[in-house]
């Protein structure tokens, strides 16, 4: 018998939720990877056992989400879940704290960092895209060149 795919489940203790969070904030693909399929299933509306909070005004402050027409709305609402979740568990000062020697980053510098490269990701899909368009429009692309015909001397 399969379960339920809406039935309760169980809350996971607040260390497993912290765990699971740092998992899904940090650089890295495979850190980007866990948040994607995470989201995927919350927008599904598949029980989440962590309970995050999925809210978010997709950083609608300061700045506009399409600056120069690039749109960092993933980004902003990966930076609001990263905000959101170690604010709620962690409190103010423990989202902020650095750690006993000072050096090591706080999650708010983290969720900062993450927020940095998903935006980063952006300009350089679209640097890739336009750098494309402009070799393929290139008169010496190949796509452009025609067969010669070497004439007989």
């Amino acid at each position: 018998m399969k379960p339920d795919a809406g039935a309760p489940v169980s809350p996971a203790p607040r260390a497993e939720k912290i765990a699971a969070l740092d998992r899904m904030v940090q650089t890295g693909q495979d850190a980007t990877d866990a948040y994607l399929n995470a989201y995927a299933t919350n927008r599904k509306g598949t029980p989440d056992r962590y309970e995050f909070n999925w809210s978010t005004n997709v950083c609608n402050s300061p700045a506009p989400n399409m600056p120069f027409r690039f749109d960092f709305s993933n980004a902003c609402i990966r930076h609001d879940f990263g905000y959101r979740n170690y604010r709620e568990l962690l409190g103010e000062g423990g989202f902020r704290f650095k750690g006993l020697s000072g050096l090591e980053p706080s999650p708010k510098d983290r969720v900062d960092k993450v927020f940095l490269q998903d935006m980063d990701a952006v300009c350089d899909a679209f640097a890739r895209t336009r750098h494309d368009l402009r070799r393929r429009s290139h008169p010496r692309h190949p796509a452009h060149r025609t067969t010669r015909r070497r004439h007989p001397r």
